[in-house]
């Protein structure tokens, strides 16, 4: 498969950006688009899928859900870095009574859950639309 696989164009990754938020967006919030994960390279495509569809960064938001035991700021350096969003686009972090070290499941990325926000209430109905036209079976 990964032969396959060129450069994309803008529509494969709309459509693509689609799947990805049907299967790991927040939908239950109103207008607020909310995409959140451990893999820094999910991510990055998920903002070029809103870059795609007309968001500026200044309007994307970052929260982070960290463990106790783990460096805020240090994290903070490292999601900004990775996805090239300003500082000053963070919201406060969550910060979990557990321990980094402490959990059984070992497959994360080890700095913490980042989640990409948006509050658009256009983009999150064009979204929602897009997954129904998927859903409804256009294949």
């Amino acid at each position: 498969i990964s032969t396959e696989i060129s450069a994309m164009s803008d529509r494969e990754i709309k459509l693509c950006g689609l799947f990805l938020y049907w299967a790991e967006g927040t939908k239950a919030a109103l207008g607020v688009v909310t995409l959140s994960n451990t893999d820094p390279g999910m991510l990055k495509f998920f903002l070029k899928f809103l870059i795609i569809n007309g968001v500026s960064k200044s309007k994307i938001y970052i929260k982070l859900q960290l463990y106790k035991d783990m460096e805020e700021e240090k994290e903070k350096k490292f999601w900004s870095e990775e996805l090239g969003i300003q500082r000053s686009n963070f919201k406060k972090s969550y910060i979990k009574k557990s321990n980094l070290i402490d959990i059984t499941y070992k497959n994360g990325f080890g700095h913490g859950t980042c989640s990409l926000v948006v509050y658009d209430m256009g983009l999150y109905n064009e979204i929602m639309m897009g997954i129904k036209y998927l859903r409804n079976g256009i294949y």
